[in-house]
């Protein structure tokens, strides 16, 4: 075989074709958010490319304050899925929640129908897919504990999350609480906020004027003002 059928044979062989899973994790070494070896871990069980793109610091508990009202006023409206992250000395790894749609209220319905939960079970991490409900009174819950045995919860003042895998239930203490946006639009945000903030707003000022023009019908019909009980709105 001369040199230049054997170059064109070699040519001709196609490069091996390697699976998205099996791919190693690029990460943009700019990007800011979690550590890269964070990342990799987590990209076990939530979307890859997720794991290599920008990372929103949304919440923190031990600089926006340990409850879920503010979990609410920073999560809320964020147009995009996020990562809530559990820090706790009792964990032997990673803990927490990839929630795959944006935040919402919910207590009857769950949101988050492909969100996924994830603790460090003896010795690896295990993963399973979840839906979510948050409520300032109740926390944060994840899974069907009756359905199928595996469910991680919040309470409502960040002190303890409680993990069920395969019917066997583990309490962690927490020591802080994060919450990433996983490529949303913040700005998106910060005006859904505003706008809600007017809108608040726009509607006290209409019930103090309906409140007035009520109060004036029931002036003229003589039953309220002067020496009636009714008082004034002045």
């Amino acid at each position: 075989m001369g040199a230049t059928e054997s170059a064109e044979r070699e040519a001709e062989v196609k490069p091996e074709v390697v699976a998205e899973e099996d791919k190693p994790l690029t990460i943009d070494g700019t990007v800011t958010g979690l550590d890269i070896q964070e990342r990799l871990t987590l990209s076990q069980c939530i979307p890859r490319e997720l794991c290599a793109g920008r990372m929103d610091d949304l919440f923190r508990a031990s600089r926006d304050g340990f409850s879920m009202s503010a979990l609410e006023s920073k999560c809320l409206k964020y147009p995009g899925p996020s990562l809530l992250l559990i820090r706790s000395a009792t964990s032997a790894g990673p803990l927490g929640v990839f929630i795959d749609t944006p935040w919402k209220h919910s207590l009857a319905k769950s949101f988050g129908e492909r969100s996924v939960f994830f603790a460090s079970d003896e010795g690896h991490l295990a993963s399973y897919h979840c839906t979510v409900t948050f409520h300032k009174t109740r926390g944060v819950t994840c899974g069907e504990p009756v359905s199928d045995g595996h469910a991680l919860a919040i309470d409502n003042v960040m002190e303890v999350c409680r993990v069920i895998i395969l019917g066997v239930a583990k309490s962690y203490n927490i020591d802080d609480v994060e919450v990433w946006g996983l490529g949303g639009d913040r700005e998106a945000q910060r005006k859904a906020w505003e706008w809600e903030q007017k809108e608040t707003e726009r509607r006290k000022q209409i019930n103090v004027r309906d409140l007035q023009a009520e109060y004036d019908l029931l002036e003229m019909a003589g039953l309220v003002g002067q020496n009636r009980s009714g008082g004034s709105m002045n």
